[in-house]
């Protein structure tokens, strides 16, 4: 029903197969429909029994508490739960794209389009510039892609997209998403797309630009730690994802650190037509 009923679904799994040759990104979460129907009992506990085990869980707690009060509680409430060890899963790395790859379906539905480019996960320093090129290209109205795609060309009736897609524990794709408006083609934001690429491995972004854009990094940082909710999900998520939650406590400074120059360098390697994956609805 998510997928084969629904046209962003299909153009999401479509887009993946695509865009992924090795990596296990390639695949739904899921599986696909003929996974979901050969699916056993056996399966399920089998899966369950392997990985759901005490050795592979992260357990955050954030608030008012007293931590020395605290660990006797969990170890008495997780502490007795007998589990076995998790092995490590090694994945298949992605090789190297190296000519663009471009892929349609047909759908009765408003026309609307992909685009993607393969990236490093964090830690790389890459990981944080491309946080940055998200903000620039396409955070807003006052985004670049927003301002050509939306407001000035009216090509689109909306622009989004950003890094860590489908997940960021491996190599992923920083993704463009644009609805199209009726009578507009993707070639046609796709020119304009590809130009605002160049002009940014070319001429990168002004002092201003960028002092803007990390002050906007750096307002929506802290403002998902101000709830409990929101730091305990970034605490456990970058244990699992960057290997320790000391990625928060270093990110801002890190953020701080990159300039044009590094802009210019990494939109150069990756935002690039060899890098180029592109899946639209017809």
């Amino acid at each position: 029903m998510r997928v084969e009923d629904d046209p962003d679904g299909k153009l999401y799994e479509t887009f993946l197969q695509t865009a992924f040759e090795k990596s296990p990104y390639r695949w739904p979460t899921i599986g696909s429909w003929k996974d979901i129907k050969s699916l056993t009992r056996t399966d399920l506990e089998k899966f369950w029994k392997t990985y759901y085990q005490p050795s592979n869980v992260v357990l955050a707690l954030v608030g008012k508490l007293d931590p020395q009060k605290m660990i006797p509680i969990l170890e008495k409430t997780f502490g007795k739960i007998e589990g076995n060890a998790v092995s490590e899963t090694h994945y298949a790395e992605e090789p190297p794209q190296e000519k663009p790859r471009r892929v349609a379906i047909s759908f009765k539905a408003q026309p609307r389009f992909m685009v993607g480019y393969h990236k490093p996960t964090l830690p790389a320093d890459e990981d944080y510039v491309f946080d940055i090129i998200q903000q620039i290209l396409l955070d807003g109205r006052t985004s670049r892609l927003y301002k050509w795609l939306v407001l000035e060309t009216q090509i689109a009736s909306s622009v989004h997209g950003g890094g860590g897609t489908p997940g960021s524990r491996l190599a992923h794709l920083f993704t463009i998403d644009v609805d199209l408006r009726d009578g507009k083609t993707t070639d046609q934001a796709m020119k304009i797309i590809r130009a605002e690429l160049a002009k940014l491995a070319k001429d990168g972004v002004s002092e201003k630009e960028l002092e803007k854009t990390k002050n906007s990094l750096s307002m929506g940082f802290v403002n998902r730690l101000r709830s409990n909710e929101g730091l305990a999900e970034d605490l456990s998520h970058f244990q699992v994802i960057a290997g320790s939650w000391k990625y928060l406590a270093t990110y801002l400074d890190k953020i701080s650190k990159f300039n044009s120059d590094d802009v210019k360098r990494v939109a150069a390697q990756y935002l690039i037509q060899n890098n180029e994956t592109i899946a639209e609805i017809k």
